[in-house]
């Protein structure tokens, strides 16, 4: 009832606009409409009279007789409108504007900025050799980046962009203008209402979607692929959104997922071989081929087989066409399938192919191809439109393929986006500094912010400063008990300043000095977005996630370098017994130096975790107390002669060493300069022994010198502190045994201080020390003493209460589950470090990367035990975690990959990098180029159409316009971002009010 009201009002405004653009007799002032019309997604519903009105125009000649004088601004605008429906409108339009050497157009950058946004759009749908639109293109682009105060250049050009993804913020943007012209206000009226009436119709479209894919059950057997039906819906809506076309939505929905599901099989889960048989299967369209496969991938192959068929019947069956549909879309599976077996292969094989190889074959891996005969078979009336245009156009296809693949590789290497982006944000943000000058326990909060969301590195002369003045403000204003504490903080722990402990009235507990802080930003970034109070912090919060994603993508870098090494060093394979932690030692290395500019420290530090780890081995499980002694002397004495007798997986974890120590000392020197640091990373510790036992009988005298209570103990701390406690045990047990007596029977127990640290020191070594030894420390108002000393002392007991992780009771799940994952990483562990062969080690992996039950069952009985209980307990604890928490299942995150850490796969990025020896930058830039070229490629042949095919290549042509959307800001697809989530809620959930 509601809709046929709003389809009556849709309609009323439908004429009432056709009559007001019939009262309009400038020329120009209709041109701008159907600009609007079209801007606002409203071109279907005006298609005819449209058509009408540009084939009936004499522009030039209308607009003077109006007594308009044709200027840059009605050209750009009347060459846009008219390519963009296929028009033979030559550059020679622009000719009267052209400079004295008649080279390019006269422009300069005082010209008017709406005259020159035009002309960079106008500029977008030039074709090849349009040499004057070029040089407009690139002068318009420069100067609307610096320029233009009121009009935000466009990111994209509007050609560019999806017509129903932006119609939106033109809508907007209308609203916005207050424009006062009746047909214009029509306009908006009918563009709000059209835009949630088909929004409307794309949520039943997504409801009858994702029913579909509930019941195909797929994701559930490839568990290892992304679930990405809704962003694949999103797709389809970019490339067909008109209301008339639900059944094709749901067409092209499904063969997006399926693309993304065989991308993922063919980079995560197959081997070589399997992908090899799958390909076979696919190309000869026989379900039997694929019995010898695992079982996700049979499952794979049965559903596309089953429903590229139920798509094709459904085809023929609306369509009334007695051809084979489905013989065209198993051939394009194929040739999909084909493409990506190539890049399979070589990726095996390490082969990184020229950009030519690379383009070559890419533009079919893209599933630009699937994608293209979708939209010509759902949206063509007759088929002869179909064989017509598969015989004598493929460039458009071509170029549009091409554009999806050379977008999603811009879109999945972003580091450089994110830079610039960052260093805009950074200036924003040190204007801050000065915008809250006038409160400095605001600029400390500021600080306290930056600091941490992980963004100290971008404003340490900012910070210094302030901190500077801080320190006067502070000494003046000691009541602030917020302040005071927050700058001692920001201070002492962080910067190393030297405050006075007097100017601290309350001093309260900090957990942030224990934690690692890059491990640690994720979070605050979380937490500050949900607690923004402060209108400086939107700004240090997109700063804040850029910094992240360009720190994270160096350590990716990093993380390929130390795992190629690593494999280059082969040991692993000769030393079985030993662990293979080189993530996790690099993990450990990113806590220490997680700044970017650290990148071989991180792999230095890497290196050597990852050598003492299996030196640990050697000495814990492999090796005799004889072979130690001699692994011992060898290292002292660094002579690979000393280790000949030695068995040969010793002689290589000492060559492995040797070779490793020797080339850090040649980076270090070569980055740093001076002396060989050799001497320093291999050097005996046989001298330093003698001094160090005459040291110790020295320290030990001081037990005995010592007759203070509180000095023995501040003796006992110092020497904790100084990692020297193993060397002072029975001194140490000794002189706390008389401390404990001695505070009982004297009047010293009232000693706060001494009680704090006793305290303290008796629970680090294990006693039962009760919390009731601290009761005096209070005073009759139960307040605690204004000592700084001593309140310190106490803040550093209180964390060695005795309740462990999550203590509270109302976290006991949480405790039962992370008591089962703990004793399965026990178990797990000791499989691979004492009881599993390599070969069974590396099949028990492939199990639990493909969550295969299966994929054991040639194992010894233990390790399938152990997978057993493994996979039983995660869907257990995913399914309890779900009961809970409500939501999606977390298991996925339990067992997935995500898809941006597979690997070092060949992009047009790297292909292009490694041919011509150049940066990314030149690479990225190369790419665009090639993007551009083909959106020139793209205008001649759509201008060389008929009207018939152009209503079906338009859409097309929009497959490479959402290419921009999904990719223009990361990879739209392998990551789950923000921005592609406020796509699908602004366009398919939100309606206009």
């Amino acid at each position: 009832m509601q809709e046929g009201k709003y389809k009556r009002e849709a309609q009323k405004l439908k004429e009432e606009v056709l009559w007001l653009v019939e009262e309009i007799e400038n020329p120009l002032a209709k041109l701008e409409l159907i600009d609007s019309i079209n801007k606002m997604s409203l071109s279907h519903l005006f298609d005819k009279e449209i058509m009408v009105f540009l084939q009936n125009m004499e522009f030039a000649k209308k607009l003077k007789d109006s007594g308009v004088e044709m200027d840059l601004y009605s050209t750009a605008l009347y060459f846009r409108i008219f390519r963009q429906y296929g028009y033979n409108v030559t550059q020679d339009v622009f000719l009267s504007y052209m400079d004295e050497m008649g080279e390019q157009i006269e422009v300069d950058a005082n010209m008017d900025p709406k005259t020159m946004m035009q002309l960079f759009e106008a500029s977008h749908l030039g074709l090849r050799d349009e040499n004057m639109l070029d040089e407009a293109r690139i002068f318009c682009t420069k100067n609307l980046k610096i320029s233009c105060n009121n009009i935000i250049p466009m990111e994209m050009p509007l050609h560019w962009k999806v017509e129903w993804y932006n119609s939106r913020k033109q809508i907007s943007k209308q609203e916005n203008e207050k424009e006062e012209r009746v047909s214009n206000l029509k306009l908006l009226q009918l563009a709000k209402l059209n835009f949630n009436m088909v929004q409307a119709e794309h949520q039943k479209d997504l409801v009858d979607i994702l029913r579909w894919w509930t019941n195909l059950g797929l994701i559930e057997n490839v568990s290892f692929s992304r679930d990405r039906i809704v962003e694949s819906f999103l797709w389809s809506v970019g490339v067909a959104f008109e209301p008339q076309h639900s059944n094709f939505r749901n067409w092209l929905t499904k063969a997006i997922t399926f693309i993304i599901v065989i991308d993922d099989v063919y980079d995560i889960y197959g081997t070589l071989q399997d992908l090899q048989l799958f390909t076979d299967a696919v190309v000869r369209w026989d379900p039997k081929e694929v019995e010898e496969l695992p079982s996700c991938m049979q499952i794979c192959f049965r559903k596309l087989y089953d429903t590229t068929n139920d798509v094709a019947l459904e085809i023929e069956q609306q369509k009334g066409w007695n051809f084979p549909v489905s013989t065209y879309l198993q051939k394009v599976w194929a040739e999909f399938c084909k493409a990506l077996l190539v890049e399979a292969k070589w990726d095996s094989t390490g082969y990184t192919p020229t950009l030519s190889e690379y383009l070559d074959n890419g533009w079919k891996s893209s599933g630009g191809t699937v994608l293209s005969l979708h939209v010509l078979l759902g949206l063509a009336q007759d088929f002869s439109q179909v064989d017509d245009f598969l015989e004598n156009e493929q460039d458009l296809i071509y170029y549009s393929s091409l554009i999806i693949r050379l977008g999603n590789d811009l879109g999945t290497s972003t580091e450089e986006k994110y830079k610039v982006k960052a260093e805009k944000l950074k200036e924003e943000v040190c204007c801050t500094f000065s915008d809250t000058h006038a409160s400095p326990v605001a600029q400390l909060e500021l600080i306290d912010t930056i600091d941490k969301l992980g963004l100290t590195s971008y404003f340490e002369v900012e910070i210094q400063k302030t901190l500077e003045n801080t320190i006067i403000y502070s000494m003046k204003n000691c009541s602030n008990h917020y302040a005071t504490p927050l700058c001692f903080r920001q201070l002492l722990t962080e910067l190393g300043y030297n405050v006075s402990q007097d100017i601290v009235d309350r001093f309260t507990s900090n957990p942030l000095a224990w934690r690692v802080r890059w491990y640690d930003v994720r979070t605050h970034i979380i937490n500050t977005a949900q607690n923004c109070n402060n209108t400086n912090i939107p700004m240090l919060l997109k700063l804040a996630k850029l910094n992240f994603n360009i720190i994270q993508a160096t350590h990716q870098n990093d993380l390929k370098d130390v795992i190629r090494w690593w494999r280059n060093l082969c040991i692993v394979e000769d030393l079985e017994f030993t662990r293979d932690r080189i993530v996790e030692s690099f993990f450990y290395a990113v806590g220490i130096a997680s700044e970017a500019q650290h990148g071989s420290i991180r792999k230095w530090i890497t290196k050597v975790i990852q050598l003492v780890l299996i030196i640990d081995d050697v000495y814990d499980i492999y090796a005799s107390f004889a072979d130690v002694q001699q692994f011992t002397r060898a290292i002292e004495k660094w002579d690979p002669n000393e280790v000949e007798r030695l068995p040969e997986c010793m002689q290589i974890c000492f060559k492995a060493l040797h070779a490793t120590m020797e080339e850090i000392c040649v980076e270090i020197q070569e980055q740093k300069g001076g002396p060989s640091t050799l001497p320093y990373l291999k050097q005996g510790e046989g001298k330093y022994k003698i001094e160090a036992e005459k040291l110790k009988e020295e320290v030990g005298c001081m037990f005995s010198n010592t007759t203070s209570p509180v000095a023995q103990l501040e003796l006992i701390d110092g020497i904790d502190k100084l990692g020297l406690s193993a060397y002072f045990e029975v001194d140490t047990n000794e002189a706390l045994e008389n401390t404990i007596l001695y505070m009982k029977t004297s009047s010293n127990s009232k000693d706060l201080y001494a009680t704090a640290l006793c305290f303290r020191l008796l629970r680090e070594r294990g006693y039962h020390a009760s919390q009731d030894m601290l009761k005096d420390l209070f005073d009759g108002k139960g307040k605690l003493p204004p000592d700084v000393k001593t309140l310190l002392e106490l803040l550093e007991g209180s964390h060695l209460s005795i309740d462990g992780i999550a203590s509270e009771a109302e976290h006991g799940s949480m405790r039962k589950w992370l008591t089962k994952v703990i004793q399965l990483i026990l178990i797990i562990d000791d499989v691979y470090d004492i009881y599993a062969s390599l070969p069974d080690v590396q099949q028990f992996t492939r199990a639990i990367e493909k969550w295969d039950p299966k994929e054991v069952q040639r194992l010894p009985e233990c390790i399938q035990i152990c997978f057993k209980a493994l996979h039983d307990t995660m869907e257990d604890i995913s399914v309890e975690i779900q009961r809970q928490k409500g939501g999606p299942s977390p298991l996925p995150h339990l067992k997935q990959v995500a898809e941006l850490e597979r690997g070092d796969v060949a992009s047009s990025i790297i292909c292009y990098m490694q041919e011509e020896n150049v940066s990314e930058d030149v690479a990225r830039e190369h790419i665009q180029s090639i993007i551009l070229n083909s959106w020139k490629k793209i205008n001649y042949h759509f201008n060389s159409l008929s009207t018939s095919h152009r209503k079906i290549i338009k859409h097309v042509i929009n497959e490479a316009r959402m290419a921009h959307v999904m990719y223009h800001s990361g990879d739209g697809f392998g990551v789950q971002d923000g921005e592609t989530q406020d796509q699908v809620l602004i366009n398919l959930v939100q309606p206009i009010i």
